[in-house]
């Protein structure tokens, strides 16, 4: 069975508080989340000179998505204890400038700002507060927010009947309910 998570890794700069490469260029692709996702976001923590960022130990966490600048919910949100959980990642060294958290993309003010839109452009932000510090923007991307098609577990009205007889009658594909009628026809 397929891992219930999606991965995305990435680098961000802490001394320009962006995203780059892993060579430290600016990405030319932006990172895509899904409604009704969730993503384990594996960070390395990296500075100007290509070293790796060290946080002061014991400090919290917190990552964002949101397409509103200003005093507004955001939409996406994952706290410190979304942060750092061991098995989401093998290289997990927060002393080290490689952190983890887990990106919920589940909420109703999410699938309310996407409405049925295909997409839309969002923001994201993570910000960190050392021991008896204020919070410190330590990065600000643009992301994709994608809307998804599929309504599972919907109150839809389709059913699926597993007893339907499928026949080639040598012009037609037809599908056939179990009294032998006929449900649907496929022509070339």
């Amino acid at each position: 069975m397929a891992d219930k998570f999606r991965v995305i890794e990435t680098y961000l700069n802490v001394d320009r508080s962006a995203q780059v490469t892993q060579s430290g260029f600016d990405p030319r692709l932006l990172q895509k989340y899904y409604k009704r996702t969730e993503t384990i976001l594996r960070i390395h923590l990296v500075q100007d000179d290509g070293s790796y960022f060290q946080p002061e130990s014991g400090g919290t966490w917190v990552f964002a998505i949101d397409d509103t600048f200003g005093e507004s919910p955001d939409p996406v949100y994952s706290d410190d204890t979304q942060f750092n959980i061991a098995g989401d990642w093998s290289q997990l060294d927060v002393n080290g400038g490689k952190i983890t958290t887990r990106v919920n993309c589940s909420s109703t003010a999410l699938a309310a700002k996407l409405g049925a839109n295909e997409w839309i452009s969002m923001w994201a932000e993570l910000w960190y507060t050392a021991p008896g510090q204020t919070e410190s923007l330590i990065a600000q991307w643009q992301v994709i927010m994608r809307n998804i098609i599929t309504d599972i577990g919907s109150d839809s009205e389709l059913t699926y009947n597993s007893s339907l007889g499928v026949a080639f009658d040598g012009d037609d594909l037809v599908l056939y309910y179990p009294d032998g009628s006929v449900a649907r026809r496929f022509s070339k």
